[in-house]
C-alpha cells in the first residue's frame, strides 16, 4: 500500500473501556480492488497486578559496567543458538521380507470363511449372504417367515391416510425420558462469576447422581450470569440437594436451590419434526 492510500485513510478509533472492560476499535485498509473496507473489533482490556520485589526494581535501574558497559539493552532481547550442527542418520529398514506362498493363503482364508461366515438366507456356513446360490436376484436376504408380510408403512396411516406420529401409534411406547429429566432438575441462582461447571458439579455431586449440568455464560466476557442448572437421575437426590445447598455458603456468596419451573408446553411442541421439546425454560 502506497503512503498516499494510507494518508487518504480515515483515522482509527478506539472507544474507551465499558464497565465490562470491552472497547470497540474501528479502522480502515484498502482491499485488493482498492475498495474502502471497515474492520470493527471488540477487545477485552484487562489489568493485572504483579508483586515484584524491591531488589528486582533496584537491580533494573542499575547502568551496565564492566565489557557490558557500551552495549544496548536490546542485545538481552535477542536469543542466540550455540553448540555444533547435529546430523540425525536413520537405520535403513530391512528388505527381506517373509512372503508366504499364494496358495497356503487362499487356504487359510477359506478356513476361517468356513468356520466364521454363516448365511443369513439358507443358514449354511461357507459362503456370504449376498453370495448365496439359494436366493434369487433382488429377493431379501433375510429368510422370509411363514407369517404373512406386511408392506412397510401399512398400519401407520390413520383415517382418511392422515399421518400419525410415533408416539401416538398403535403399541407404541411413549419416552419419560424428558419429562423425568425436567421433573428432577433444579435451578441453582446467586452463582459467583469466577465459578465454572466442574466447580458445581463437584458440589452438587455430594447428593446424588448428576446427569447434567448447565451454567450460563456471558456470550462477550465468558463469564457466569450467576445461575445454572443441575440435573439428577432420582426424584429423591434433587430434594436432598434442596435440603442441604439452599441458603448454603460459597464463594463469599448464599445459593439458592430451588426445582426447574417447566413452561407451557407450545402448539407446535406435538406436531411432526418437532421431536420433542423439554419443558424448561433454559436452553441446554
Amino acid at each position: 500500500m502506497s503512503a498516499k492510500d494510507t494518508a487518504r485513510l480515515p483515522p482509527r478509533h478506539e472507544t474507551e473501556p465499558d464497565e465490562k472492560g470491552i472497547k470497540i476499535v474501528t479502522e480502515y485498509r484498502r482491499g485488493k480492488n482498492k475498495e474502502l473496507i471497515k474492520v470493527t473489533s471488540r477487545v477485552q482490556v484487562s489489568k493485572e497486578d504483579v508483586r515484584v520485589s524491591k531488589r528486582v526494581l533496584e537491580r533494573k535501574e542499575w547502568k551496565r559496567f564492566g565489557r557490558h558497559k557500551d552495549k544496548s539493552d536490546k542485545a538481552d532481547m535477542i536469543t542466540f543458538l550455540g553448540g555444533e550442527p547435529f546430523v540425525l542418520e536413520m537405520k535403513q529398514r530391512s528388505t527381506n521380507y517373509y512372503v508366504e506362498d499364494d496358495t497356503e493363503v487362499k487356504r487359510r482364508r477359506e478356513q476361517i470363511s468356513k468356520s466364521v461366515v454363516k448365511c443369513k438366507f439358507c443358514g449354511e456356513s461357507g459362503h456370504w449372504t449376498l453370495k448365496c446360490p439359494k436366493r434369487k436376484p433382488g429377493e431379501s436376504t433375510t429368510r422370509p417367515t411363514s407369517g404373512e408380510i406386511r408392506p412397510v408403512g401399512r398400519g401407520n396411516d390413520g383415517p382418511g391416510g392422515k399421518y400419525v406420529p410415533m408416539h401416538k401409534r398403535i403399541g407404541a411406547v411413549a419416552s419419560k425420558t424428558i419429562k423425568d429429566r425436567d421433573y428432577h432438575s433444579l435451578r441453582v441462582t446467586n452463582i459467583s462469576e469466577d465459578a465454572t461447571e466442574d466447580d458445581l458439579r463437584d458440589l452438587f455431586r455430594r447428593c446424588g447422581d448428576i446427569t447434567r449440568v448447565f451454567l450460563a455464560r456471558d456470550r462477550q466476557t465468558g463469564k457466569s450470569r450467576g445461575f445454572a442448572f443441575v440435573s439428577y437421575q432420582r426424584a429423591e437426590d434433587a430434594e436432598h440437594a434442596i435440603d442441604m445447598l439452599n441458603g448454603y455458603g460459597y464463594d463469599n456468596l448464599i445459593l439458592h436451590v430451588e426445582k426447574a419451573k417447566p413452561r407451557e408446553p407450545k402448539k407446535d411442541d406435538d406436531k411432526p419434526g418437532s421431536g420433542g421439546r423439554s419443558n424448561f425454560k433454559h436452553k441446554y
